[in-house]
């Protein structure tokens, strides 16, 4: 090519202000990772901190992620910004692949939050956030923030009621089985009398069951079995079992003969007439006119 070059040296500052000296590959992770959400031209930015590099990328109406790792940096703050490369589903693939083998879910986990937090498309999004779920209970043991990107992924796609059962799942995994109960109720509401609300009414009962909400979770279980789910019977007649035994406790023999009464029903229902047999006996010592136990 004919002509001289471009003097580009002479664009390139002989000294700098600041010199920060960082781990190669941490950095390179962090820009990676953040820069997913660094989208329609919107900037990475890096911020110098007192002994602190945080990196952050913010687009509008996606959202944001912000990661800091340690930087040998003294003096007044700095932040400058670049443009950052673009979504990549080459690099994304790659960054996976190498987080995989490498065994670093929580890792993999972030990326997958952050991919699907810059996807439009609901059941894209809420399907990449269920595999940051699945890694956070499988992988890394930690239910609770597998809640938390599931609930993220049930805000994506609320209709999904497979989803649904998931977030309930781990909730209860994390602990947290109150709310478990609340996100049953609020979808049991909003369905007709089918065979999936009694599914959500079964869960849901077995939930108060291990809340101590004992008559709501009769009214369930009750709910559930009219429904068809027969198997029910045997976790409804243990409940029945505890509920007489408080109610003895407190000195109600009228309750402590229903539920006792039922129990009877649950086990002739079930083919099992010798302990009907025992129980309704037992029932007619303390009562032999009773009309119904007879």
């Amino acid at each position: 090519i004919d002509g001289q070059f471009p003097n580009y040296r002479q664009l390139l500052p002989e000294q700098f202000e600041y010199e920060v000296p960082l781990p190669r590959e941490e950095l390179v992770d962090v820009v990676r990772r953040v820069s997913l959400m660094a989208q329609r031209n919107s900037p990475l930015r890096l911020r110098f901190a007192e002994g602190e590099l945080t990196v952050s990328a913010i687009t509008q109406d996606v959202g944001e992620a912000r990661e800091s790792l340690p930087a040998p940096f003294t003096g007044d703050a700095l932040e400058i910004g670049f443009k950052a490369a673009p979504q990549s589903r080459d690099l994304r693939e790659r960054l996976e692949s190498v987080y995989r083998d490498q065994l670093e879910y929580d890792k993999l986990a972030s990326l997958y939050v952050a991919d699907a937090r810059g996807r439009s498309d609901s059941k894209s999004k809420a399907a990449r956030l269920r595999e940051a779920g699945k890694l956070y209970l499988d992988e890394l043991s930690d239910p609770e923030r597998g809640a938390g990107v599931l609930r993220e992924a049930r805000a994506a796609d609320p209709e999904d009621l497979e989803l649904l059962v998931e977030l309930v799942d781990m909730l209860v995994a994390s602990g947290e089985l109150k709310p478990a109960e609340d996100e049953l109720t609020a979808s049991i509401d909003a369905l007709e009398h089918d065979a999936v609300r009694t599914d959500l009414v079964a869960r849901r009962g077995a939930i108060r069951a291990r809340l101590g909400e004992s008559d709501g979770a009769l009214a369930d279980f009750e709910d559930a079995i009219a429904g068809g789910l027969d198997d029910l019977r045997g976790p409804l007649a243990d409940l029945l079992g505890k509920m007489a035994m408080h109610a003895a406790g407190r000195g109600d023999a009228g309750q402590w003969r229903q539920y006792r009464l039922r129990i009877a029903q649950i086990r002739l229902e079930t083919g099992d007439i010798e302990d009907a047999r025992n129980v309704l006996t037992e029932l007619l010592k303390t009562d032999s006119k009773d009309k119904a136990t007879l």
